[in-house]
């Protein structure tokens, strides 16, 4: 059976990082819309609804037909005209399962929708703080100038789902000179209490806008939730991309984070042996990598360690987390010589001449050198007589079990020529 490890904290996904990455970049953190005009996420809907009913064709010429109203609507300046009336809502869509070739277009449209990156949004007209990527699954968001800052909280926009971090200095203990919401001459005995708290809101709020920071899971799951609120027809289609069940779609965002990680049993994993020395296998190693970096994240919560400690205990646990998924993702001297990850170990199996080639026939070596074979079907394998009469696998049995073999046995019979006998232990 499989085994699982429950992480402290939540870590990003390492297969859907860089859409989490384009999505934050694409997501206004003030009102939790798409930073792009209503209009454009209206427009990648209907493509999306075409591309899922199977109207290829007729999704691009939308793309087509929305440039050229765009312009129309530039040129003419008309502000009764609406795009609603373009955009119109495929009817009748009961498509559960997508095609590889709807899959494609579906991933064009939207990552066609996610390049389209803005700093100011067009919806509550805030300017939103750059966020970088230092490294792969670490998400930095830097802080606001002056001007900048003042002009948001001047139209009330605030940075409600994201917290202070570790920034001891109170905004009380700030100096009036340092805010652009200074009153010079305003003595604290002469200002009312609710100017007071007025303005010492504004100088926390200034300071969070202003601050460089690091975003967690915690909060950049805050984020996600309030934007699948928010924008529930276009998350829905990328939960709808990813294979999510309809009851799924409301918490798809979830899919962006993981809790637990899943660990293989001990039979896939066998150690390796020569002469007197045991070898580890490479898995096992990466699994007790995370076990160790899961744990000494438990102690910096348990001993209550500073927030810069915490934060590089849960950047090792990621890193780790990073490398077995995707080794190709590790950073820093002496990684790049890790154990191959998970996708490595899938992309062996990977290539044009084995998944194009037609007919396969192994050697009688029977391993995978494999050779193309005119005679047999694509989804035939020819294996030397000897091997398909005498090759077993022992395996547990039990009464279901012992029927199906049964019956794939006379299947085997008719089908194969070379059988002879059957034999059960």
């Amino acid at each position: 059976h499989c085994g699982h490890i429950d992480l402290v904290s939540a870590v990003y996904h390492t297969l859907l990082f860089n859409m989490l990455y384009s999505l934050l970049q694409n997501t206004c953190l003030f009102c939790f819309h798409f930073r792009v005009e209503p209009e454009e996420v209206e427009a990648c809907v209907a493509k999306l609804n075409l591309i899922r009913k199977g109207d290829i064709i007729g999704a691009r010429r939308l793309e087509t037909a929305a440039s050229i109203s765009t312009i129309n609507m530039h040129e003419e300046c008309d502000s009764s005209l609406h795009l609603g009336g373009l955009y119109e809502q495929p009817k009748d869509v009961d498509q559960r399962h997508w095609t590889s070739f709807q899959l494609t277009e579906a991933f064009s449209v939207l990552n066609g929708f996610l390049k389209k990156r803005t700093a100011k949004c067009r919806r509550c007209k805030a300017k939103n703080p750059a966020t970088t990527k230092p490294t792969f699954g670490w998400i930095h968001m830097n802080g606001l100038s002056a001007e900048q800052i003042k002009a948001n909280i001047i139209r009330g926009c605030k940075l409600d789902g994201i917290a202070d971090g570790d920034d001891d200095k109170s905004a009380s203990e700030v100096e009036d000179a340092e805010s652009p919401f200074s009153q010079g001459n305003v003595t604290s005995g002469q200002a009312s209490n609710k100017w007071s708290k007025k303005k010492d809101e504004l100088k926390s709020e200034f300071l969070k806008q202003q601050k460089s920071r690091s975003l967690l899971p915690s909060e950049v799951r805050a984020i996600l939730e309030r934007l699948w609120e928010n924008e529930a027809q276009l998350c829905s289609f990328i939960c709808d991309i990813q294979g999510h069940q309809p009851s799924q779609k409301n918490a798809g965002y979830l899919m962006f984070l993981l809790k637990t990680i899943v660990v293989p049993p001990t039979k896939f994993r066998p150690p390796s042996k020569g002469g007197e020395s045991v070898m580890e296998h490479p898995q096992t190693v990466l699994l007790g990598k995370v076990l160790s970096s899961n744990i000494s994240l438990g102690n910096a919560y348990e001993q209550r360690s500073d927030h810069s400690t915490i934060i590089s205990r849960w950047l090792n646990l990621q890193q780790s987390i990073n490398i077995l998924f995707d080794s190709k993702t590790a950073a820093g001297i002496g990684q790049k010589e890790m154990a191959s990850g998970i996708c490595q170990l899938l992309e062996k199996k990977e290539g044009m001449f084995r998944q194009k080639m037609m007919g396969k026939r192994v050697n009688y070596a029977c391993r995978s050198v494999i050779s193309p074979d005119p005679c047999l079907a694509v989804n035939e394998i020819g294996i030397p007589p000897v091997f398909a009469l005498r090759l077993t696998y022992p395996e547990n049995s039990a009464g279901n079990v012992m029927q199906d073999w049964i019956k794939r046995s006379w299947d085997f019979v008719i089908v194969n020529k070379y059988a002879h006998s059957l034999r059960y232990r």
